[in-house]
């Protein structure tokens, strides 16, 4: 099977015929190549809910940065039988049935399916989220409840892209109550979550605004999403460069980084979403962030102000996002697609150069 993975630079020795590039990320050189590895054996854990598939696409989040650098930790650890010559990566994926267990009676050999990242519970009460941490395995075996079948009309590079950034949009956009209107501000507006809310809210009747340091650069890409106004990110550190401004809803995909510098500019009875945190590892340069957080709690009490966390979202929240792109009214962003050996591009556009939407690596047939 194909597997574009994380190496150990042993594997030299086992495959002297492969190609290996040198990743660099947040100044560590991580082994990366694309390896012809020996199929997996299932069959111990092969049950009547599961369901093996052939990857044909993957793509990686922003959490696989932190988990990239503790594969390769990994990786370097060779002691006794636990020898991890090289390791998967990726959190989304799309593929093709090869097998289902008895009992599973939505998919069948020859679906298509990409993830069904349900959170905190899927439909039979087992604990939901990222069904899994190596999506570039060349075959997979999961659960029948963490797999999701793919329309005919969506091709594999979008499945592969799809279910972690739709999903977390759709529902943090259903927590937001939103009214006609309302002024709403989205930061870190390139990244994967904020350009799917940003696509959910066209023609939702809500002001949108959009927080990001590319703001010169993409301005008309937002605004023909239906975006009122680009803000730099520069403004944001000016007294006043935001004078006049009060939001309603604030989507943000990185809360340690915002939250202290945006509660002064929400109204009364705002409601502040969050899904997550930019300092996930010591790797992506670790700073303090509002240590003492008393003030701003106080100011969200005498506000009224909500703070609303959000984790991945709800199946329903995925169906409705399949349908809205099924009827063209939800367009997730692509920005690359990489095949063969464009290794190291793939890489390098997925977590260290400029990009306007999701990257996406494509197995050849």
């Amino acid at each position: 099977m194909k597997v574009v993975a994380i190496c150990n630079l042993r594997l030299k020795d086992i495959m002297p015929n492969t190609h290996f590039y040198n990743f660099t990320l947040d100044g560590e050189s991580v082994p990366v190549s694309l390896l012809d590895a020996p199929d997996l054996d299932y069959t111990e854990v092969f049950s009547a809910s599961s369901v093996i598939f052939e990857v044909s696409a993957f793509s990686c989040n922003f959490r696989d940065r932190t988990l990239l650098h503790l594969f390769y930790e990994n990786c370097k650890t060779l002691s006794g039988k636990q020898k991890y010559f090289y390791s998967p990566i990726g959190s989304e994926f799309a593929g093709t049935v090869l097998e289902v267990g008895s009992a599973v009676t939505s998919l069948k050999k020859g679906d298509r399916v990409m993830a069904d990242t349900s959170y905190p519970f899927k439909t039979d009460g087992s604990m939901g989220g990222i069904p899994t941490n190596f999506a570039s395995q060349g075959i997979l075996l999961l659960e029948e409840t963490q797999l999701m079948k793919v329309p005919d009309c969506m091709p594999d590079e979008v499945a592969a892209a799809f279910p972690v950034s739709a999903q977390t949009a759709y529902s943090m956009v259903r927590k937001a109550c939103l009214s006609k209107g309302d002024n709403v501000l989205i930061t870190a507006a390139t990244s994967n979550t904020s350009l799917s809310v940003i696509e959910r809210l066209k023609n939702r009747g809500v002001n949108v605004f959009v927080l990001s340091s590319k703001a010169a650069k993409y301005e008309r890409d937002f605004l023909d999403m239906g975006v009122k106004k680009v803000i730099p990110l520069s403004d944001l550190q000016k007294k006043e460069g935001l004078v006049g401004l009060k939001f309603d809803v604030v989507f943000d995909p990185f809360f340690d980084l915002y939250f202290e510098k945006l509660m002064p500019l929400m109204n009364f009875g705002g409601r502040y979403i969050f899904c997550g945190y930019y300092n996930q590892h010591p790797f992506l340069g670790f700073e303090e962030h509002a240590k003492n957080q008393y003030p701003l709690i106080a100011k969200c009490i005498a506000s009224n102000i909500s703070l609303i966390g959000n984790c991945l979202g709800q199946k329903e929240d995925l169906i409705e996002a399949i349908s809205d792109y099924s009827n063209k009214y939800y367009i997730p962003r692509i920005d690359s697609v990489y095949t063969e050996d464009a290794i190291l591009d793939f890489f390098e556009k997925s977590f260290v150069s400029e990009r306007f939407g999701k990257v996406v690596y494509k197995y050849k047939k």
